[in-house]
């Protein structure tokens, strides 16, 4: 009598680990679907109670940043350094004065124009001449990462090279694209214009006025969650006097708007945030009716609580 009983309990309690285990499985399944469609209709902004970054947050700066002219803020979206120095002489432009190896001058907040792609002008001294006593290369940022899946123009002695670089690393491994143009570094005052879409990965590419060529022979995306942070305009010499002297581009140049850890790793908090609110009856009534929740959320969360009561107290052999 009494092992039959027992399995009569033990049976009772395996039950309610299964329905603990579904009902958790299907609150959770259906947080994510709930929240994922919620964040699609209204965004996060409505849905997580986050008011909109206020003007102390946000900071525009003009489209056209000339240092030759002496209106550049360089202190404020200029990455300089990368085992260089940059020097702002007005008047004449960004100088590379110093380095130790191929000199990044980063350009951040560049914002995608109305049409999502990335227009940028540039206008480069490359009057400078290196030890052999020749002009030397210089490159041309599309988007810089730091790593394998970074986008660039090389501008050396006989055309215009992508690079391919080593998995995660900037190791040069080959080409991606070479266009041939005799003497393209020699040109001692160019002008450079870029249409890049990073998210179809082509680029339109304008030397003095004349488009040179169209290609999508670039690297693809390979940090998806973005640890590094983005940049999509800049240039980078190893000639000391290189001179970068006027920058424009044809979307916004704006501070505040996201974090440099990326727009995904932004979605996946934003996701988890409106998970949690969700499943805790947190989110406004006008967005997901209490009645909804109640019904399709909560009474299954209740079931959980009961269901894990029940284990605790009889236990499971």
């Amino acid at each position: 009598m009494k092992n039959k009983i027992f399995k009569t309990n033990n049976d009772k309690g395996i039950g309610a680990v299964g329905a603990l285990l579904g009902l958790t499985f299907y609150v959770f399944i259906l947080s994510i679907i709930l929240s994922f469609f919620l964040l699609q209709i209204y965004g996060s902004n409505v849905i997580m109670g986050v008011d909109l970054p206020t003007s102390k947050d946000i900071k525009m700066f003009s489209n056209e940043q000339s240092f030759i002219n002496c209106t550049a803020d360089k202190g404020t979206f200029l990455k300089q350094g990368f085992n260089g120095v940059w020097n702002y002489t007005c008047g004449v432009g960004m100088v590379l004065i110093s380095h130790a190896s191929n000199t990044y001058l980063l350009i951040n907040n560049i914002q995608k124009d109305g049409a999502g792609l990335y227009q940028n002008s540039y206008w480069i001294n490359n009057n400078a001449v290196n030890i052999l006593g020749q002009h030397g290369d210089y490159t041309i940022v599309l988007r810089y990462t730091g790593g394998g899946d970074q986008n660039e123009i090389q501008v050396k002695s006989d055309g215009f090279y992508i690079p391919q670089y080593f998995l995660t690393t900037t190791i040069w491994t080959g080409n991606k694209f070479f266009y041939p143009y005799d003497g393209a570094n020699q040109v001692t005052n160019p002008t450079i214009k870029t249409i890049y879409n990073d998210k179809t990965h082509t680029v339109d590419f304008y030397f003095n006025g004349d488009k040179i060529f169209i290609t999508s022979e670039l690297n693809e995306d390979k940090n998806i969650i973005n640890w590094f942070g983005r940049y999509y305009g800049g240039v980078a010499s190893f000639t000391n006097g290189f001179t970068l002297e006027d920058f424009q581009t044809e979307g916004s140049i704006i501070s505040g708007l996201s974090s440099n850890i990326g727009d995904t790793l932004n979605m996946i908090w934003d996701l988890l945030i409106t998970i949690l609110k969700i499943s805790t009856w947190s989110t406004p009534s006008w967005i997901l009716p209490n009645e909804l929740v109640l019904i399709f959320l909560n009474l299954p969360e209740a079931g959980i609580v009961v269901c894990a009561a029940f284990i605790i107290i009889r236990g499971v052999d």
